[in-house]
């Protein structure tokens, strides 16, 4: 199979010159040679802007025709351009390599003002420590502060928070969240189905002190109640999975690291107040048949076994998680 540098050998019209000199510049520094670029001493007009690429066990050779001293577009009277062609074919050298060791920084300082202002060349080729394109989105997302993405609830083994983050760094950059966007954001992470349910019901513990009792002063209809819950419908919602099939249900358990990158982008999202939990919905053509010595990834009780006496009519969705408890 043919790396992306012998291609570039074989026709460097096919890239641009940009995308062709990081290339050398990668392939040189995987092969820990120089990277000598010359410009092409010919008074036409060249037709691409690399003219050829080459490589050997002494340096990678790349001829640039679009920035240097020498070329139909050299600052330098053409008789240069014609000593210099001169000069390499007599095979001299003298001349053409003097004036190539400023083509070459030419040509890179050409290519670095070409990528400063080309955001996809900036975030592809350039260093995330250096990336001012990045650390602005951090600012836009508000974790450009040092030290901060290695926290708690971005601390993850995996890219995939972070890159999401960047990637909806403009609704990150709002103030208010909506549901709308929310459910952009799920469905761009996990690429399924994502519903939510705003105002979702859930139950929240009554402290002993604040509970009713027969010898507190408590009015009916005021600020009595029975029992040692009450429900709260503002401050969680629910984000409803699928329906999903079996292969994408597993990789959704408790303690996968797909499951946990997307609650912590979620927790991320929401912030501090507002709870929810996942809902996973698996399809009911997946719903598996659980039997001893089966095939398969093994039941666990709550998680991915069913007792049924036949394939399943209706779609599952037992399967919630709290979100907290999925983004441990």
């Amino acid at each position: 199979m043919s790396t992306l540098f012998d291609q570039l050998e074989a026709a460097p019209d096919r890239f641009d010159p940009l995308t062709a000199l990081r290339l050398a510049q990668a392939e040189a520094a995987r092969r820990d040679l120089p990277l000598d670029i010359r410009s092409v001493p010919t008074g036409a007009l060249a037709p691409t802007a690399i003219a050829r690429v080459t490589a050997d066990d002494t340096a990678i050779r790349v001829e640039a025709a679009f920035a240097g001293l020498t070329g139909p577009l050299s600052p330098l009277p053409p008789a240069w351009t014609e000593l210099a062609a001169v000069d390499r074919r007599r095979r001299a050298g003298g001349l053409s390599a003097f004036l190539d060791l400023f083509s070459g920084r030419l040509t890179d300082f050409f290519a670095r003002a070409a990528a400063k202002y080309d955001l996809p060349v900036l975030l592809q080729w350039t260093p995330p420590a250096a990336n001012r394109m990045l650390t602005a989105l951090r600012a836009l997302v508000g974790t450009a502060t040092p030290g901060l993405p290695t926290r708690a609830p971005l601390a993850t083994d995996s890219e995939a928070v972070g890159d999401a983050l960047l990637s909806h760094a403009g609704l990150l950059a709002q103030r208010t969240r909506t549901a709308t966007g929310l459910r952009a954001m799920a469905c761009s992470q996990l690429g399924l189905p994502v519903e939510v349910i705003q105002f979702h019901r859930r139950w929240r513990p009554v402290p002993v002190s604040e509970q009713t009792r027969l010898d507190g002063s408590r009015a009916l209809g005021r600020d009595a109640s029975a029992g040692a819950w009450l429900p709260d419908c503002a401050g969680q919602i629910r984000l409803v999975v699928g329906p999903v099939r079996y292969a994408d249900f597993l990789s959704l358990e408790l303690g996968e690291p797909r499951l946990r990158d997307f609650a912590r982008l979620m927790r991320f999202t929401l912030g501090p107040v507002l709870e929810f939990d996942i809902q996973i919905v698996l399809d009911h053509r997946d719903i598996p048949q659980t039997q001893l010595g089966g095939d398969g990834p093994p039941a666990r009780l709550g998680w991915n076994g069913w007792a049924s006496s036949g394939p399943a009519t209706r779609d599952s969705d037992e399967a919630v998680i709290d979100g907290r408890r999925a983004a441990a």
